[in-house]
C-alpha cells in the first residue's frame, strides 16, 4: 500500500505535523526542491550537496545522494539540521515516487500540458 499525499500531510513527527509540500498548481518534487534550498541556507555544507541532487535528480548519482543521505541524516552529529531536512526528503520520496522517477529522467509531470523537460537551477 502507497502512502497518500493526505497521510503524509497528517502523518506525526515526533509530536509535530510534518509535511511533504503539494501546492496544487506545483511538483511536489519541485516544491521539495525549493524547500530543500531554503533549508540549506541555515548549513550549506551539510544541506547544500544535497539540496542541489534533489534540484537535478537526473544528474548521474544524484537520486543515490539522495536517498542515501536522507536515510543516514539523523545520525549525523554538529549541527542537529539535517533531521528535518532527511524527514523532510523521506516523506517526498514516499509520496511522490512517481513523480520523482520522472524527474530522474529528466522530466516533469505537473504540467496542465503534459510532461515537460525538468527546469535545471
Amino acid at each position: 500500500m502507497s502512502t497518500t499525499v493526505a497521510e503524509v500531510h497528517t502523518a506525526p513527527a515526533r509530536g509535530r505535523a510534518a509535511a511533504a509540500p503539494r501546492p496544487t498548481c506545483r511538483c511536489g518534487v519541485t516544491e521539495t526542491a525549493r524547500m530543500l534550498s531554503e533549508l540549506a541556507r541555515s548549513c550549506p555544507d551539510c544541506l547544500g550537496p544535497v539540496a542541489a541532487a534533489f534540484r537535478d535528480l537526473s544528474a548521474p548519482g544524484a537520486f543515490d545522494l539522495v536517498v542515501r543521505w536522507a536515510t543516514q541524516a539523523d545520525q549525523r552529529g554538529g549541527c542537529r539540521h539535517a533531521a528535518g531536512p532527511a524527514q523532510l526528503l523521506r516523506r517526498s520520496l514516499a509520496a511522490y515516487p512517481d513523480e520523482i522517477e520522472a524527474h530522474a529522467e529528466g522530466i516533469c509531470t505537473s504540467s496542465a500540458a503534459g510532461r515537460r523537460p525538468v527546469r535545471r537551477g
